[in-house]
């Protein structure tokens, strides 16, 4: 095979990476070892968790079947992943001394995909691991000899009040290191009162000038109720997460020219469409958790707009991508660029002329800061697809390959109307939980389905933000990525979403997040059609039945319907046909 540019790039260096023990981690892992085997080493920072020690996390995580691919082919590669005691949360990121000079020494390419991705985590916690540790970590690289890359790993929703999304920064609506101080010294309940899920009348300046101004005039730390009812730290987003993902991009940009950073914004992650094993997956977030949810029966009713893309992005395509992002900004370093309009004349020309033009030397610099580089990992440019033909497709695939468990045939659909979607939340949700929650205290058995109903629908109001809207991508600087790779690069470290087969790749998407996070073996799927093909009978006659209950009532309780339904026997008695069987 002809020589990789992108192995080149990375062989003899050493690599700092956050958030390894996440999904997009993990995956950034398998792919830096197997892809770039002259990589000298990976440093990732680990917690330590449930009194197990960073080695002891990180050889438990290297056990999983993500990593066969290395074990099999490549065992020695796993040597280099070089474990250390490590928080982004805290201060110098938790390291010891003699650790952050050993990285300030080695590490020339840093990837920060360390992030909380709970949508509805509290804004302390989402500010002192999204922003707060994206600045420690700044701080932290700052420091470094031979840096070549900062990529930092944003989200393509951070900006989800702009309905058009270009390659580029955009201002934050307030300073990241105002916030940074506010969560230290304001209380949870002041913060909690303040980050309300829904559109808010104050900004986050507005708050601060009445707390500054009650400090003032009364000598209390107080906010007014009505102001504290109706302000909102994060508006205008709907979430604390893509709130503070948008103050770290401003930190990040500040950097820039300095240091070499990067913003890579992938959209919704998915399973592995090829890498390293097909469909692989370890967490129920987003999609993930919608599919499974649907496929046992649980959700049944999902408000979205069918006509609307689905951005999402397989885990491998994204990962590949932002490797191909590190080696295009260390390889080339794009911070400054020749005052030149012809970018192949050298700096030297402009230094050798400014002399002989002493009027102009002052005005005339050689070289000149650009933007910081962002890249939109979105498919919509190339690929599109909807989630009503995701639902289409998946539906089909699900009943060929069900899941364990199943509580309900999985018939759900989705619905725009937010009406209608209520109405079915009430009697295909909560009525049949509570018919099994009454069924399962009748034989003495743990009731759980009301309980779950409730955690699935706090789930979903947060979801459907993202599938009730949509956005425009563009990604010129992401296609062109793609175009400077050379072909054995591109074949590699594939980024092509054309080349994805839907069908076949949500055939993975069911079958992994059946094996790896439901821990559900293959040798069931048999068993798990027969059970199907009853609940199916089960799902049929329950519907029969409601109707019919629902008739009932309408005819046993209204005057009129009791009318109407005489007046169709008396009809139906006066046709021949009828007539004539009733008399034989």
């Amino acid at each position: 095979m002809a020589r990789s540019e992108i192995a080149d790039f990375f062989r003899g260096r050493s690599v700092l990476v956050t958030g390894a023990s996440g999904f997009m981690g993990k995956v950034l892992l398998e792919k830096l070892l197997f892809g770039c085997p002259d990589l000298r080493g990976i440093y990732i920072l680990v917690r330590s968790k449930r009194y197990k020690s960073a080695e002891t996390r990180t050889e438990e995580m290297l056990k999983i079947p993500l990593f066969d691919r290395l074990r099999n082919e490549r065992p020695d590669a796993l040597q280099k992943i070089l474990p250390l005691q490590g928080d982004i949360t805290q201060e110098e990121l938790g390291l010891t001394p003699d650790n952050k000079a050993r990285i300030q020494e080695e590490v020339s390419v840093v990837f920060h995909c360390a992030a909380t991705l709970r949508l509805e985590a509290r804004l302390k916690d989402a500010v002192e691991m999204n922003t707060a540790g994206t600045w420690r970590l700044l701080q932290l690289a700052r420091g470094m000899k031979s840096l070549k890359a900062f990529v930092h790993l944003s989200t393509a929703f951070c900006h989800c009040d702009l309905q058009e999304l270009e390659e580029r920064t955009y201002a934050a609506p307030v300073d990241p290191r105002d916030v940074m101080r506010v969560v230290q010294w304001m209380d949870e309940t002041s913060l909690d009162t303040i980050t309300p899920r829904h559109v808010s009348k104050y900004t986050l300046p507005q708050c601060l000038e009445s707390y500054i101004q009650s400090i003032l005039h009364t000598n209390q730390s107080t906010i007014s109720n009505e102001m504290f009812e109706r302000c909102s730290l994060i508006q205008p987003h709907p979430n604390t997460y893509t709130y503070t993902k948008r103050l770290a991009e401003q930190l990040v940009s500040s950097q820039f020219p300095d240091l070499p950073v990067v913003i890579a914004r992938p959209s919704i992650v998915t399973p592995a469409w090829k890498e390293p094993l097909p469909g692989w997956v370890d967490n129920l977030n987003g999609p993930i958790g919608l599919l499974v949810g649907g496929g046992k029966g649980v959700i049944r009713s999902m408000h979205c707009r069918g006509e609307y893309h689905a951005e999402v992005v397989p885990v491998d395509l994204a990962i590949n991508a932002l490797v191909a992002i590190a080696w295009r900004t260390g390889a080339f370093d794009t911070r400054y660029s020749s005052f030149c309009s012809d970018s192949s004349q050298p700096d030297f020309v402009l230094y050798s002329l400014t002399p002989m033009i002493p009027t102009f030397s002052q005005f005339l610099p050689s070289r000149v800061p650009q933007q910081i580089p962002v890249y939109n990992i979105t498919a919509s440019a190339m690929k599109r697809i909807t989630w009503a033909e995701v639902l289409q497709k998946g539906r089909r695939i699900v009943y060929e390959n069900p899941f364990e468990m199943t509580i309900w045939y999985p018939d759900g659909n989705m619905r725009s109307s937010k009406l209608m979607h209520n109405l079915c939340v009430v009697f295909l949700h909560f009525l049949p939980a509570y018919v099994i929650d009454f069924l399962l205290m009748l034989f003495r058995q743990k009731r759980f389905m009301v309980r779950l109903q409730h955690k699935v629908q706090a789930g979903l109001e947060v979801l459907q933000y993202f599938t009730t809207r949509q956005w425009q991508f563009r990604s010129d600087n992401f296609c062109s990525l793609q175009k400077q790779l050379s072909p054995s690069d591109r074949a590699v470290f594939y980024t092509d979403f054309e080349a994805v087969q839907d069908e076949e790749y949500l055939y993975h998407t069911v079958l992994g997040a059946r094996q790896y996070c439901l821990k559900e073996p293959l040798s069931s799927l048999p068993r798990c059609r027969r059970n199907l093909k009853i609940l199916y009978v089960v799902d049929r006659l329950w519907s029969v039945a409601f109707y019919l209950l629902l008739v009932w009532l309408v005819i046993s309780y209204s005057d009129t319907a009791r009318h109407l339904l005489d007046v169709s026997t008396d009809c139906l008695k006066s046709l021949p046909m009828v007539r004539a069987f009733s008399e034989k």
